[in-house]
């Protein structure tokens, strides 16, 4: 996760649905930031967007950046942040399916838990096809 995250905050990727990158995160939390009374990100710092060579090594905020509470402050800033970098749909795609696999991945309960047959199962297995995608991707450029 921290690998992806740091590609994603330094070049962003080339998915099979476009191009992803965290200059739509870094504009909402700009105006998160300058927001006076409510903060739809009050837990995104500069630590998750701008983490320095230690700060990198550490995986809360790499998992952090890929949460409902980014997503929600991309909807609520969409206007922001698409007059700068136009439509954000892909880039909420891409942190909606990082927040899901997550959360499947460090669920530590029984219910939620990975099971054969489960939805997360079919989810991980719909995962494993976006990544079969994306590398075909890279290997047709």
């Amino acid at each position: 996760m921290k690998n992806v995250r740091n590609g994603f905050l330094e070049t962003g990727y080339d998915t099979p649905k476009g191009n992803v990158h965290a200059g739509f995160i870094k504009e909402a939390w700009e105006n998160d930031r300058s927001s006076v009374t409510l903060k739809v990100m009050p837990h995104i710092s500069r630590l998750h967007l701008y983490p320095n060579g230690f700060e990198k090594m550490r995986v809360g905020p790499a998992l952090r950046l890929f949460s409902e509470e980014v997503l929600k402050g991309l909807y609520f800033y969409r206007s922001q942040v698409e007059k700068v970098y136009g439509p954000a749909r892909e880039t909420e795609a891409f942190i909606l399916r990082m927040s899901k696999l997550i959360a499947i991945m460090t669920s530590r309960c029984a219910k939620t838990s990975l099971r054969p047959d489960s939805a997360n199962a079919a989810y991980l297995k719909e995962f494993l096809i976006f990544l079969n995608e994306w590398e075909l991707v890279h290997i047709r450029d």
